[in-house]
């Protein structure tokens, strides 16, 4: 029995987004997190950052303050960065 092809390596991006001294959390796909998900082909970390916080929030990023962590595994490398929205409220 041939062996199925391997998976390809997928890069993701997530925003610690904070108001006072909470962080927004959203109800994800795998239980509650912060928002993010998969960069697209040919899309920076910034683009990406910006995408996924709109599609999931509603809010626009407004600056990316600082970059925290790196999250490597086989299948995946997830950046979290501290990023800085727009006034609103975030919508689900």
């Amino acid at each position: 029995m041939p062996s199925a092809a391997p998976k390809s390596h997928v890069y993701a991006v997530a925003a610690c987004i904070l108001r006072g001294n909470k962080v927004l959390l959203i109800d994800g796909r795998y239980g509650t997190a912060v928002p993010g998900g998969k960069k697209e082909r040919g899309e920076t970390a910034e683009d990406a950052l910006g995408r996924e916080v709109r599609e999931e929030t509603g809010l626009r990023v407004r600056k990316i303050v600082r970059f925290l962590y790196t999250d490597v595994k086989e299948s995946y490398t997830a950046d979290l960065y501290h990023v800085e929205c727009e006034d609103g409220e975030p919508v689900a």
